[in-house]
């Protein structure tokens, strides 16, 4: 065990995050009241298009634009924008490309981020100077707000082997959640955590909240009620409902899910996490270390930062240590040099090397770094290492 003991006279950095909104019940859409245009861009015309998808006219080179280069291939653009489209849509777009090597190139594999994005690809070798196309889709299925997706082609070219393309859109849903995640922010213990508001923006005008169910009692929420508004030209209703955090409020990164039940037959479960940290006086940043896409035998570095959160605070930290890291990363935890310009705050750096070789679905990244102070409300801090480390 590594053992380090400091006393420090803190002096002040605050951290403080807000963001996002709330939770409730609701009530019957033919009482409610018009009111002013809201510009929340959930709802599309009120009629909802064909299940088709739509081809997007291809781009052409007018003879003042160069072609951009990406990996071993010269294309016309290397990004697409779809624009407004509704939920109910799936669209396509053509990327045309040239090999700009001056040998063969071989497709290895053409991989998405997303499950509402695809693409062909037929052809899989690609003399000097060959053209191709790439046609790529995207599914504005259960999805909202503004979608950016990338498609890569992995080629079996020595230098830059990967091509990268990119499409996004602004899918305009027909039922929306907004905030769709929501964090009620960070607060000090015993301290009123703030209440944040969630909207459901129905173009459905007879939507019904039928029930609302949190699983975490520490966490609350109430109904505002419900009224008629206009959103992207067409006529919507709003339910708005107030989220908050009560209970013990001992420090830790709390979530739930705050579950809805519509009347709506495609979406009648719809899940929305909500999160609230309850912090103690001092700051570790980050909360949880992430260890992903790495290469083999390669070094890596990240570090962990403590400090205070109040004028004036002394504490100790009695100890730093590693608790069942994963052996095949072998990873070291080390304090870095104090830093005159920032009383009070110190810096951990934790170094690994990934292996040669990692088993079939990858390297699952395992245990924490535990650190303990003389603080009577946080004796303890535990900062949990995950990640997957996957070789392409």
């Amino acid at each position: 065990m590594t053992n380090k003991t400091l006393v420090f006279g803190l002096t002040l950095a605050t951290c403080a995050l807000t963001l996002m909104t709330s939770c409730g019940q609701a009530s019957d859409t033919s009482s409610v009241p018009a009111i002013a245009s809201i510009g929340s861009g959930a709802a599309a015309s009120s009629q909802p298009a064909a299940e088709t998808v739509a081809p997007k006219a291809a781009d052409t080179l007018p003879a003042v634009v160069e072609p951009q280069r990406s990996g071993p291939f010269e294309f016309r653009a290397l990004e697409h924008d779809f624009g407004d489209i509704r939920d109910s849509e799936k669209v396509r777009h053509d990327f045309h490309f040239v090999n700009a090597e001056n040998h063969l190139v071989r497709i290895l594999e053409v991989k998405t981020t997303c499950g509402c994005t695809a693409a062909d690809l037929p052809k899989k070798e690609y003399a000097p100077g060959e053209e191709g196309v790439l046609t790529v889709f995207f599914d504005g299925h259960h999805r909202q707000g503004q979608d950016l997706k990338t498609v890569t082609i992995v080629t079996d070219n020595v230098e830059a082997p990967n091509a990268e393309v990119k499409v996004k859109a602004f899918v305009v849903a027909r039922i929306a959640i907004e905030p769709r995640a929501m964090f009620l922010g960070q607060f000090r213990a015993g301290e009123a955590s703030p209440t944040k508001e969630l909207k459901i923006i129905s173009r459905k005008l007879d939507l019904v909240i039928e029930d609302l169910q949190m699983d975490d009692h520490r966490f609350t929420f109430a109904t505002k009620g419900s009224q008629r508004s206009v959103d992207h030209g067409d006529e919507v209703v709003v339910h708005t409902f107030e989220l908050g955090f009560q209970g013990d409020q001992a420090i830790a990164q709390n979530r739930t899910f705050l579950k809805i039940r519509t009347n709506d037959a495609e979406q009648q479960h719809i899940n929305v996490a909500v999160l609230a940290h309850v912090v103690g006086p001092i700051h570790v940043i980050p909360y949880q270390l992430n260890i992903n896409g790495q290469k083999p035998n390669e070094e890596f570095t990240q570090t962990i930062q403590i400090g205070p959160r109040e004028r004036d605070f002394k504490y100790e930290l009695n100890s730093f240590d590693l608790l069942n890291p994963s052996p095949e990363l072998g990873l070291t935890l080390e304090m870095l040099p104090l830093d005159a310009r920032r009383p009070g705050w110190v810096t951990l750096e934790l170094k690994g090397r990934t292996p040669a070789s990692v088993p079939e679905g990858g390297l699952k990244v395992g245990g924490s770094v535990f650190l303990r102070t003389d603080i009577g409300e946080q004796p303890e801090v535990t900062i949990p290492l995950q990640g997957t480390i996957i070789y392409r």
